[in-house]
């Protein structure tokens, strides 16, 4: 196909892009000095880590550690920007990363 005959593209597409990993500043400029992601994080806060256990057998089970992994997201996000506020902070557990 020549580059006269290339078809029009129409719609929403997302590129992805090369970019740096994102730091403890990072998350500490998005989810704290940013008003709205101060309200995103006040949001996922109060979607995510509430309490994780559920009372039952094998299927309470499997939603609470469901609900454990979607609040250790929040947690890692707390994480980081306590990391950035005071770079000697240490969380309570160790994370894997």
């Amino acid at each position: 196909m020549s580059e006269q005959e290339e078809v029009l593209e129409t719609g929403n597409f997302a590129k992805r892009k090369h970019v740096s990993k994102a730091t403890a500043e990072t998350y500490r400029n998005v989810f704290d000095l940013d008003v709205n992601g101060q309200r995103i994080l006040e949001d996922l806060v109060g979607r995510f880590c509430k309490s994780s256990y559920v009372r039952g057998g094998h299927d309470a089970e499997r939603e609470s550690c469901f609900r454990a992994g979607q609040a250790s997201v929040v947690n890692l996000i707390l994480t980081k920007i306590n990391q950035a506020n005071d770079p000697n902070y240490k969380p309570e557990e160790l994370n894997d990363e």
